[in-house]
């Protein structure tokens, strides 16, 4: 078996990292596909007892990348391709919604039930594909993307930063409780990359060229050098051993 890591922008983190890296333990392959802006639907499909993308621009970056028109059973798969909300949380539409724990005047309170299932309707897809993969027999584990970072509204109040923090930590901890349950396991972000107060260190992010600030997104080199140490850290843990 081969160990192939499939995802969006923030395989550039990983593929870097792993440039690195002396002598890594095991050879890696990197399967970059397109921007995400289509995983708010479904993207896969399973076809004869096998997994591909039904989004074209998908499908063709992925043959591309691995000469195979499916997710073969051949290898080991690493996913970076989401799992919880930036994209939801830091809509201008959070400055005034907070967890009623952290209801404060001229807020508008939303139940944890409520906030569950937007964060689970936001990754909904991507735990379809996991499921599909499962299915089909393909060995599937998944690598954290980076944190939020607390300046993605540099104009939060402390309120807010507190309460962003919980409803991002919260959508993370129920996806990983989710895969829990599938029986993949997930590759999180090193503890001693999180601040103190539940932030991820702007240190590893990309830095903007137009601004000279921290992307909000997306980790740089040493970032991606630190996963992929855990992600060949977690091969030997389990035994893998190249053919």
């Amino acid at each position: 078996m081969s160990i192939k890591i499939c995802g969006h922008s923030h395989i550039a983190a990983l593929l870097n990292g792993y440039r690195l890296i002396k002598e890594p333990a095991f050879k890696v392959d990197f399967v970059p596909l397109t921007g995400a802006e289509y995983m708010n639907r479904d993207f896969t499909q399973i076809k004869k007892a096998n997994v591909s993308f039904t989004v074209d621009r998908f499908q063709q970056a992925f043959e591309k990348a691995t000469g195979e028109t499916h997710f073969s059973t051949k290898h080991i798969w690493g996913l970076v391709m989401g799992g919880y909300p930036n994209r939801l949380l830091g809509g201008a539409q959070w400055k005034n919604i907070r967890p009623a724990a952290f209801w404060e005047k001229g807020t508008r309170p939303v139940s944890l039930a409520q906030l569950d299932i937007l964060s689970y309707l936001d990754r909904r897809s991507l735990q379809n594909f996991i499921r599909d993969l499962k299915k089909t027999g393909v060995d599937v584990f998944v690598i954290s993307l980076p944190l939020s970072i607390r300046d993605y509204r540099p104009e939060d109040t402390a309120q807010q930063l507190k309460a962003r923090a919980f409803m991002h930590n919260r959508a993370r901890t129920n996806f990983k409780d989710w895969l829990i349950k599938q029986n993949v396991d997930f590759i999180d972000v090193p503890k001693d990359l999180i601040m103190d107060d539940g932030f991820m260190d702007p240190d590893y992010m990309v830095m903007t060229k137009s601004t000279g600030a921290p992307d909000f997104d997306h980790g740089n080199h040493r970032y991606g050098e630190r996963m992929m140490q855990e992600i060949l850290d977690y091969l030997k843990r389990r035994g893998y051993t190249e053919a």
